[in-house]
């Protein structure tokens, strides 16, 4: 990594190039501040200023900007973060949120978790907001195969049925979960299939520990649980046993652990499909 600091941000990058893209948008926002400012959903007029200067503009929440850029070298993504409230701007100024996302999204590479490899980190010293690089995830996400496009060849192309792709998302959670990895905001849209696997998108909430508590893995599974998901009662049961027999946790109690998940499902979408 190549460390940079100059007056207006500094950080640390896997190249020059990026630390150049960063300039631009700097740049940029000198001209048009609006474009480091916390926006929700679609801005017209955002989205016509980032791609003007080679940006795609993403609906997004307050509390981050989401940009992706293609380029000859590949396609990479940038999130812009927005402290919101006095407790984390004071928090982003000593710890920015870049660089916890940064260093928390290797730590769970070197305990066996496939994400997109991190491209740098900095913090804008004006604006005290920070800016994280990552290359794109391979594949489609789970929410755009199964729900939002309905990709329904796509399976096919790579060599896996519902049933093999139900199976494998629950090995690699369940394997992430022994890792001690605990996502927190895990849902479809942060899961990626390729023919080359799975991958993990947008670590910026994840906690590692030594153990994970019930109610921790209950969370997550939990948010996998959308009721659009086109899957029958006995696909989800197959997810649910293949997850658990995956874990492979001792002393936990399975019956337990289930009726958690049936709570936390009730919560996040007010109905279990099961």
């Amino acid at each position: 990594m190549i460390q940079y600091r100059n007056g207006d941000f500094f950080g640390e990058f896997s190249d020059d190039f990026f630390i150049e893209e960063v300039k631009l948008l700097i740049a940029t926002s000198n001209k048009v501040p609006a474009i480091l400012t916390p926006v929700r959903g679609l801005n017209k007029e955002l989205a016509e200023i980032f791609s003007f200067i080679g940006f795609i503009f993403f609906p997004t929440v307050l509390t981050s900007t989401v940009l992706k850029k293609e380029t000859a070298a590949g396609t990479y993504y940038v999130k812009i973060y927005h402290p919101i409230g006095m407790f984390k701007k004071l928090k982003e100024r000593i710890a920015p949120k870049a660089l916890r996302t940064f260093r928390k999204t290797f730590h769970a590479m070197k305990r066996g978790l496939k994400t997109p490899m991190p491209l740098g980190w900095c913090y804008l010293k004006r604006e005290h907001k920070s800016i994280l690089l990552t290359k794109e995830a391979s594949g489609k996400s789970l929410y755009d195969l199964l729900i939002r496009e309905k990709h329904v060849h796509y399976l096919t192309a790579i060599g896996l049925t519902n049933e093999d792709l139900i199976i494998k998302v629950a090995h690699e959670v369940a394997s992430a979960h022994k890792a001690g990895i605990f996502f927190k905001d895990l849902h479809l849209g942060h899961i990626y299939i390729s023919d080359v696997g799975i991958e993990f998108i947008d670590l910026d909430g994840i906690k590692i520990k030594r153990n994970l508590t019930e109610s921790e893995l209950a969370r997550d599974i939990s948010c996998l649980n959308d009721p659009d998901l086109p899957f029958s009662s006995k696909e989800r049961m197959c997810f649910l046993i293949a997850y658990l027999e995956a874990l492979q946790w001792n002393g936990i109690d399975k019956k337990r652990l289930v009726k958690k998940i049936e709570e936390f499902s009730l919560k996040r979408y007010k109905t279990w499909k099961v």
